[in-house]
């Protein structure tokens, strides 16, 4: 095996592991965000969402 084969066979295999890793990440990006907006959800309850509706037309009757 000459050296270019090596250094051939190292940059496939480089690459082959950076894109696991780019992979990896953006599935840790994609769970983090799912998490966040998971947790927003649950904060917002309907309820809550139906509360803050109902005082919001509330406030625009007050106003007109």
């Amino acid at each position: 095996m000459s050296s270019c084969d090596k250094y051939t066979n190292y940059r496939t295999v480089c690459g082959k592991i950076k894109s696991l890793f780019t992979v990896i990440e953006t599935t840790i990006l994609e769970n983090s965000a799912l998490t966040n907006l998971e947790t927003t959800t649950k904060q917002n309850s309907p309820s809550k969402f139906g509360l803050n509706v109902h005082e919001a037309l509330q406030n625009i009757q007050l106003r007109y």
